[in-house]
């Protein structure tokens, strides 16, 4: 700029200092005074407009950096609200349908009761504050395709039929207690307590005692009111080695199997012997 300047005043020293030739054209009253004073005057008038030029490019640069400036507080402020709205459909979301529950151990009528399973189960669904609504899901996808499949046909055999995606938890536990709890049975239960009840290789006298004191506790001992007749019914079930006798027996409710209707029923079965 400063170089721009300078030229400027070279060209204006040496157009006027040259008089007429080549110079610039000068009025009568200009050719008084002398051609420096002259390009003073008109250095001054280039300056000011000079300077009046840069004040309304600065003027017109800051409106533009103030317009650019508010343009970028109103994205910001639009960005910050879509934001907080998303976190919230997010988090809400997130609050209902949680998928971050672990997976649980599936039920096994084999090794654990059914009661101690929905028990454990329950402290589960608490711990992990799973909705009412997805317990029926968490449930059937945590077990075996057996027990799936035997909840499918119980819930399409019921009245009206029903899908077994469709149970409520409620429902599955009424399945599953019909199924699986011992104390419906409890023939079957007192009949594996006495007979196939053993110490296994390796197992101490305190882990017995223990596994013996758990299978006692299906078999509702408290419950008997006749012992004899308890004693010889039991005797008799387990003295006969026929598979289809024990079934018919297992069937049937403790309650309403005496030991003579125990013979009975056997003595009618074919190839009771």
């Amino acid at each position: 700029m400063l170089h721009g300047i300078v030229r400027v005043c070279a060209v204006f020293n040496e157009k006027y200092n040259n008089g007429d030739e080549g110079g610039y054209p000068l009025t009568e009253s200009l050719q008084s005074e002398s051609p420096l004073k002259k390009a003073t005057m008109d250095m001054e008038k280039f300056f000011d407009r000079m300077r009046s030029h840069l004040k309304l490019q600065d003027r017109r640069h800051l409106e533009q950096l103030d317009l650019q400036d508010r343009r970028h507080q109103e994205q910001m402020r639009a960005l910050t609200t879509l934001v907080e709205k998303s976190s919230a459909g997010s988090a809400a979301t997130i609050g209902v349908n949680s998928t971050a529950i672990p997976n649980f151990s599936a039920f096994d009528s084999t090794t654990e009761l059914w009661q101690d399973y929905l028990s454990r189960f329950s402290t589960f669904l608490k711990a992990h504050d799973v909705p009412e609504t997805r317990k029926p899901q968490v449930f059937l996808t945590n077990q075996t395709a057996t027990v799936y499949k035997l909840l499918a046909n119980l819930a399409a055999q019921s009245s009206p039929s029903r899908r077994v995606n469709d149970l409520t938890m409620e429902e599955i536990e009424v399945f599953m207690t019909d199924q699986f709890d011992p104390n419906r049975f409890v023939v079957r239960e007192r009949f594996k307590f006495l007979s196939e009840m053993k110490r296994r290789p390796s197992e101490t006298i305190q882990e017995l005692a223990a596994r013996i004191r758990q299978d006692a506790s299906t078999c509702d001992f408290p419950s008997i009111t006749d012992p004899l007749d308890e004693a010889l019914r039991t005797r008799f079930i387990c003295s006969v080695s026929n598979e289809a006798v024990l079934k018919a027996q297992f069937k049937v409710k403790s309650d309403e199997l005496k030991g003579c209707v125990v013979v009975c029923r056997s003595a009618s079965l074919p190839k009771q012997s």
